[in-house]
């Protein structure tokens, strides 16, 4: 389970060892806490404005303000791939 975490976490992020250690966290209060409040931002729409102060691309920005959180993840996930592959081919010139 670690290992198809691992991908989608900054570098140098520790994860709980074990998988009993990982269900632990994603089930502790504090955690259920965070992600419900940004489920509630997410939904709410608050989330928009501050998105679009950073520089995220159009994919991103659309999909939280259509509030559809799986294009989201899709579309976060995409561009952290294409901002590592930018940075990868830049420490290589």
């Amino acid at each position: 389970m670690q290992d198809k975490i691992r991908p989608h976490l900054p570098q140098g992020v520790a994860i709980p060892e074990t998988e009993t250690e990982l269900k632990q966290s994603i089930s502790s209060p504090q955690f259920r806490q965070i992600v419900q409040g940004f489920s509630t931002v997410f939904q709410s729409g608050e989330l928009s404005s501050l998105i679009a102060q950073f520089n995220f691309s159009t994919d991103v920005i659309n999909a939280v303000n259509q509030r559809d959180l799986q294009a989201f993840a899709t579309a976060l996930d995409r561009f952290y791939q294409t901002s590592n592959d930018i940075d990868t081919t830049m420490d290589m010139n």
